[in-house]
């Protein structure tokens, strides 16, 4: 009976010794601020402090999934009103609309170009090269509010204006510009062929 009664204690106090290694393990920093020797009162406590740390964490997460779910029910209820007031037919004359906004931009464009160079005949070559540029800028910058015209515009300068992307585009107005006109051909005549361009240009909206 006492041998019996030996090896269950041994049993006992081996699963207890047990129990606190997988404390130590499991309980961050108690080995190094305690030099290697933690009691057990000591593992214990730490112990007990981590559980409720962790406890309280899970109860701050918790608390934040409650205040975004219910941020997301306010905005799907939000969304549900809009949608309530949109005619039930669509907007078929957006399109349309996002067109005649493209089309006006551009033409605010070029006549700014053209009246620059009456001016300075050089313009006219400016614009011929930042015409691509242009036509980026008119694409993704959204000008609804300040919030998206801000993002925009960081993506804007992001995208098309980086040294990668302004390579080709620039190359490709050159091209252009070597194919439309004597600049290779004939470069004494290049002036004389942009002012007359400009002129031309000028009597045509005045003939408008």
């Amino acid at each position: 009976r006492r041998k019996s009664h030996v090896t269950y204690e041994q049993k006992r106090r081996f699963s207890i010794r047990c129990g606190l290694d997988t404390l130590n393990l499991l309980t961050p920093n108690i080995s190094e601020s305690h030099g290697g020797r933690v009691s057990k009162a000591t593992t214990l406590h730490k112990a007990v402090e981590f559980v409720r740390k962790l406890k309280s964490e899970r109860q701050d997460h918790q608390d934040a999934i409650d205040q975004l779910r219910l941020e997301v029910q306010m905005h799907e209820k939000a969304i549900r009103c809009v949608h309530s007031q949109l005619p039930a037919t669509g907007l078929p004359t957006s399109a349309m609309v996002a067109r005649s906004k493209v089309n006006l931009t551009k033409d605010m464009f070029y006549d700014f170009v053209d009246r620059r160079s009456r001016d300075n005949w050089k313009f006219k070559i400016f614009g011929l090269l930042a015409e691509p540029l242009f036509s980026s800028y008119d694409e993704v910058v959204c000008t609804v509010n300040e919030e998206l015209f801000n993002k925009s515009v960081h993506k804007w300068l992001s995208e098309h204006c980086s040294l990668t992307a302004l390579r080709p585009i620039l190359s490709n107005s050159l091209r252009k510009l070597c194919t439309s006109t004597c600049i290779l051909t004939d470069p004494a005549l290049f002036q004389r062929q942009i002012i007359s361009e400009i002129n031309s240009s000028n009597n045509n909206n005045n003939n408008k």
